[in-house]
């Protein structure tokens, strides 16, 4: 029997700001979050971590990093979905209308069809390379829901309005010989 455990770790909060997602940072209050990962994390052992390449995910789990002293392997395909240049209608309305259709996008934008397959196809990788082993991915909010919807198809519009205010987030997904067998919440910081 070969069990991988990942914990996601979704971003702490950044500075929305900054309109460039890639180079978007922490705030204050996210820093100090990122912080207490090393004893969220203390007694759970992790052998690798990856991270979306955006600022704000490797900025939440560079301490914990550094902590057990681990690289941060930088996977492009764990980003999170590229906002549309033309965005006519409130945040909010825009994830409610991708969760109901996920092939739905106002313009140049992402679907979340396109951000579920590169995130799961990083996930799928990223266990083939890794078996038995215990991993912390830090990645972002929808990126996070689509990898959960996934593995739990009901998932429901409710459930993400109750992830999304959270950050960090924490996620602990286990597989057998690479077939999921199970999740649960660990950590919430509001």
């Amino acid at each position: 029997m070969s069990i991988t455990t990942l914990y996601f770790v979704r971003h702490a909060e950044s500075n929305r700001s900054v309109r460039e997602g890639r180079i978007r940072p922490l705030t204050e209050k996210g820093l100090v979050d990122a912080e207490k990962l090393i004893s969220n994390f203390e007694n759970i052992p992790i052998d690798i971590i990856y991270s979306s390449p955006f600022k704000r995910a490797i900025d939440t789990i560079t301490l914990l990093a550094g902590n057990r002293n681990l690289e941060i392997h930088a996977v492009e395909d764990l980003r999170e979905r590229r906002s549309d240049s033309v965005q006519s209608i409130d945040l909010i309305e825009m994830i409610k209308m991708q969760w109901k259709d996920f092939s739905f996008t106002l313009s140049d934008g992402e679907c979340l069809n396109e951000v579920q397959e590169r995130n799961i196809r990083a996930i799928f990788e990223i266990l083939e390379q890794n078996s038995s082993k215990s991993i912390a991915i830090a990645t972002h909010g929808m990126a996070l829901c689509t990898i959960m919807q996934y593995f739990n198809p009901s998932m429901s519009i409710e459930e993400i309005g109750k992830i999304l205010p959270v950050m960090p987030y924490i996620v602990e997904m286990k597989f057998e010989n690479n077939e999921f067998i199970g999740q649960k919440r660990l950590f919430a910081e509001n």
